[in-house]
């Protein structure tokens, strides 16, 4: 009888877990996250990506979020640190990783967009419209990925 009694406090308690968020404070730090990397991919990404901007304009917006974007990258890959399932870790994983290659499109584009023609030899300088148009699709092939990787939404744990 005490065995039975054993087995079923063992099976309900399994079972509760399976019901709700197995850790609640990292679903909660996992759904900030991917708010804030929505908010890189929906209004950042296309205000510094926007031709329309000079490149000065681009360096101050990137210098100005730069730092929050790594902070972003930094949080995801700690998370996926301190998963408890592999399920979690992998999907931490593939935001950190969507991030970080945003991240690095952006950075490249901003370098692009805001060298000095000037100063460069004239072979840099005849095809740096052709790497600017090629950052230009980085940009979008990783934003797309980051929109992939944030479907279906990360729910806030409430």
């Amino acid at each position: 009888m005490l065995a039975l009694a054993g087995w079923l406090i063992y099976y309900f308690a399994r079972r509760s877990r399976r019901a709700g968020p197995a850790n609640p404070p990292w679903e909660a730090n996992l759904a900030n996250a991917a708010g804030t990397a929505r908010w890189m991919s929906d209004s950042l990404t296309p205000n510094i990506a926007n031709r329309a901007n000079s490149g000065e304009q681009a360096v101050r917006m990137w210098t100005e979020n730069s730092a929050a974007v790594s902070d972003l990258e930094r949080r995801l890959y700690e998370l996926a640190g301190g998963a408890t399932s592999e399920a979690d870790r992998t999907r931490a994983q593939q935001l950190a990783n969507a991030v970080s290659d945003l991240r690095g499109a952006l950075d490249n584009d901003v370098r692009l967009r805001s060298a000095d023609v000037a100063t460069l030899d004239p072979t840099a300088a005849a095809i740096r419209p052709s790497l600017i148009q090629d950052s230009a699709t980085a940009i979008t092939t990783a934003r797309a990925r980051l929109s992939e990787v944030l479907q279906p939404p990360i729910p806030p744990h409430s």
